[in-house]
Order: C-alpha cells, then sequence, then structure tokens
C-alpha cells in the first residue's frame, strides 16, 4: 500500500509539469500577442507597445517566461485578469457556484477513496461483480 502511495505521489510533479506546460504553450499558440488585443483595431505607439511587452514579460525568451509562470503558480499567483484588472484568483469563487462546490467535494472524496484502494483490491471495479457474470 505504501508503494503505491509513493508512486501516486511520485506522479504529481510530472503532471504538474505537463499541465502547466501545455496551458503555457496554448497560450503562446493564442495568434497574436496580449499587447495587440489591449490596443485593439487602433493599433498602438511603438514605445508604449515595447513598455507592455516588458511589463508582461513578454520581450524575454520562452523558457525564462515558463519558469517565472510556474514560480508564480507555485505562489498562488494566477495573474491579473484584462478584462477586470484583478487578481484571477479572486473571481474563482465567484466562478464556482453552489452547485460547482458540491461537486467539487464530491470528485474530491471519490479521488480519496480511489486512492485508498490500490486497482488490486478485490472490490475494484476491473473485477466483475457476481451480479454480472
Amino acid at each position: 500500500m505504501l508503494a503505491f502511495i509513493l508512486r501516486r505521489a511520485a506522479l504529481i510533479v510530472p503532471t504538474f509539469i505537463g499541465v502547466t506546460l501545455l496551458a503555457f504553450a496554448l497560450i503562446h499558440l493564442i495568434p497574436g500577442d496580449p499587447v495587440e488585443n489591449l490596443s485593439g483595431e487602433r493599433g498602438m505607439d511603438p514605445a508604449r507597445r515595447a513598455r507592455l511587452l516588458h511589463e508582461f514579460g513578454l520581450d524575454r525568451p520562452l523558457p525564462v517566461q515558463y519558469a517565472d509562470y510556474i514560480g508564480q503558480v507555485l505562489q498562488g499567483d494566477l495573474g491579473t485578469s484584462l478584462t477586470t484588472h484583478e487578481p484571477v484568483l479572486h473571481g474563482v469563487p465567484d466562478a464556482v457556484s453552489g452547485d460547482g462546490r458540491a461537486r467539487v467535494l464530491r470528485d474530491a472524496v471519490r479521488g480519496r477513496a480511489s486512492v485508498c484502494r490500490p486497482a488490486s483490491s478485490p472490490r475494484s471495479s476491473a473485477t466483475p461483480s457476481p451480479t454480472t457474470r
């Protein structure tokens, strides 16, 4: 059982790296950049554009941007919303309604139950029940 828990815990780091790398890549694959989106159809003065690129850190190499992104995520800083100009983390409770919170709690309980019961357990869903034979 301890080996199973240690294997699951060891998967946290590669999963975290994979998810954050995917999110980072998707953000950078969007056509244009956030500075262009802020300027709209009017365009923007090149000096202001350069200042905003520096302010957002978009003038640095992608590996440096990713390292900064990981550091901020690990500290709980998910950035600032471009529409509300508030920290993104402040909007999460509003986005998750009461029903959503119940779903998260239910999934957390189910996830914990699945970690506590290894797949080789006699009660595993991989083993057909006597009623389905």
